[in-house]
């Protein structure tokens, strides 16, 4: 007797019980491989390993151990979901058998807050509470029909775009404006209702970013977002202001913060970085996209807003509401003095928010007279560019900004990409808790 597919002879066919344990073997598996490669991901297993890539890393793997590369990918996207993206509606985490084929129909939806939204619709929805893959399909499908006809109707509704309601300007074209036009396009109430966009794994002190704001000219190097702005943006890196976005705080939904009981998870679903693909403060930005800006900030006191600039001294030409960070970068010493010299200036005009300084990259060693005017201290290397490769510090300039830091009982925070090799166990990760107190609601 011979299997339908294989030629192989069949000696002693299974028992049921045999057989639905050599089932549950498999299954049981798959599952451990999954949650192995994304453990491995999460932990950067492959910077350790000294591959180029994660998806180096992956498929180097599947090619010594036999699993499909393919495969592979699945079951990390199904455990990253299961672990730290799906809950059920009423906020508990999922149980723990979750499958791969349940979560595989939302890799058809873009966002994560798509595929939340898509997996608590079917688990309040599925017959008999069954939550299957095909009932989630279904779910998927009823989601993207429903969007797609939502934006066409939004679309709908979205008048003849003119030089007083364009989505975006940059600075030329803002120039060129009269200043009745600009008035008008910083009164305007825009049709577009944009929100804050997440932030990747690697900034959980920070869940959110915002960007009213993009471009710059300082002409850094080593600088990561002048690459996404040459891929995604049709201005690319000239700095443009978009005012439909000065609406997105109000448009974000808080999350219910009193249901929240990990300090850093708290701080970081309210707190948003403001103009990660920009510097608010560069020389060349108008005073009024700025003040439009700080408008927004302080008509929405329910969030937390980072600021960090290369030019603190013209930040500390403004005055600020109490929600909101200050922050500064330094990356080589000659940004030491202009540093301590704004940020003695804001603390003198009676600011007593938190103030923070970023030395990402550190790309000298770093010396300052004294670091009292800041509360915490962000520590990072350079990640690779087009203009640059990777660049990690040396460990006696880590070693002396940390002693410098605790000369000032700063807080200190080590990024993923400080130390060859570090871990999330070995990085110091400290973060201002006793300031951001206050501002819990």
């Amino acid at each position: 007797m011979r299997s339908d597919n294989l030629d192989i002879e069949i000696i002693e066919p299974m028992t049921e019980t045999e057989a639905r344990s050599w089932k549950v073997e498999i299954e049981t598996t798959s599952q451990k491989l999954g949650q192995l490669l994304y453990e491995g991901y999460k932990r950067d297993a492959w910077r350790v390993l000294g591959y180029g890539s994660w998806t180096q890393c992956v498929t180097d793997l599947a090619e010594s151990s036999g699993f499909n590369r393919v495969r592979g990918f699945q079951l990390v996207e199904h455990e990253r979901l299961k672990q730290d993206v799906l809950i059920a509606p009423n906020g508990e985490k999922p149980v723990t058998n979750v499958t791969e084929f349940q979560t595989r129909p939302l890799s058809k939806l873009k966002t994560d807050n798509e595929k939340l939204e898509v997996w608590q619709d079917a688990v309040k929805t599925a017959p008999n509470e069954k939550v299957t893959a095909s009932h989630i399909t279904n779910t998927v499908k009823e989601y993207q029909d429903t969007k797609k006809q939502s934006d066409t109707e939004t679309l709908s509704t979205i008048p003849i775009v003119t030089q007083k309601d364009k989505d975006y300007f940059t600075l030329s074209e803002w120039n060129e404006l009269s200043k009745d036009d600009q008035t008008s396009i910083l009164t305007q109430d825009y049709q577009l209702k944009s929100k804050f966009n997440p932030t990747n794994d690697n900034i959980e002190w920070a869940k959110w970013s915002w960007n009213p704001i993009t471009g710059c000219l300082h002409n850094c190097a080593y600088c990561y977002a002048r690459d996404i702005a040459a891929r995604f943006f049709p201005q690319n890196f000239e700095p443009t202001f978009l005012p439909s976005r000065l609406n997105a705080p109000g448009n974000t939904k808080l999350p219910d913060l009193t249901k929240i009981s990990d300090p850093t998870e708290k701080m970081g679903q309210q707190n948003v970085f403001v103009c990660s693909m920009a510097d608010l403060f560069g020389k060349w930005v108008p005073v009024e996209w700025i003040n439009s800006v700080l408008e927004s900030i302080r008509r929405n006191s329910q969030w937390n807003f980072l600021l960090l600039s290369k030019f603190p001294s013209r930040m500390a030409d403004f005055s600020y509401p109490d929600n909101v960070w200050l922050g500064t970068s330094c990356d080589y010493q000659h940004t030491v003095k202009r540093a301590e010299s704004a940020f003695i200036k804001i603390k003198e005009s009676g600011f007593d928010g938190m103030c923070w300084l970023s030395c990402e990259p550190m790309m000298e060693s770093l010396q300052f007279n004294s670091l009292n005017m800041f509360d915490w201290v962000v520590m990072g290397g350079a990640s690779s560019s087009t203009k640059t490769p990777e660049f990690k510090p040396p460990f006696d300039w880590i070693v002396n900004l940390y002693s410098q830091a605790r000369d000032s009982d700063c807080q200190v925070y080590f990024k993923t990409n400080l130390i060859p090799g570090m871990t999330d166990n070995q990085r110091i990760r400290e973060y201002p808790f006793e300031i951001k107190v206050r501002h819990d609601s």
